[in-house]
């Protein structure tokens, strides 16, 4: 089970820890993504800082207000990060998508719900891994 951040313990459910909670899942998944892929650790370094940058600044774009700080979401990722499973990224994503859910009190009757968000995240992810192979090592 993954439990709230200290300070946001009494806050949750509010649109913007809402927020938060889905940008965090959304940076763990991603950074799994990063590490199934071909590229030399040494890029992955460098190639994580500056995604997290970009989908920052998207989402600060589409919502400003209710955008959390990217050292929140960083801090936050590792949370879920914490869930990763051995069975590879699309058990881990799974995972990461169970405990966003769990986070937010879904309704169990909707799990279905996380297993499309798992097939869809499954194929953005097949779809970054051929373009992160394809992508010129520095």
């Amino acid at each position: 089970m993954l439990e709230p951040a200290a300070s946001e313990a009494s806050n949750c459910g509010c649109p913007r820890d809402i927020r938060a909670e889905a940008c965090a899942a959304a940076w763990a998944a991603i950074q799994t993504t990063i590490d199934a892929s071909a590229l030399t650790p040494e890029d992955r370094t460098r190639l994580k800082p500056i995604t997290l940058e970009t989908l920052h600044r998207h989402w600060h774009q589409d919502d400003p207000e209710r955008t959390p700080p990217l050292e929140t979401v960083d801090a936050r990722a590792r949370d879920y990060l914490n869930l990763q499973n051995a069975d590879g990224p699309w058990a881990s994503t799974n995972g990461i998508l169970d405990a966003l859910w769990e986070r937010l009190s879904l309704d169990p009757a909707h799990t279905w719900l996380s297993k499309i968000a798992v097939s869809f995240q499954a194929l953005r992810m097949v779809e970054e891994l051929h373009r992160l192979h394809d992508a010129p090592s520095s």
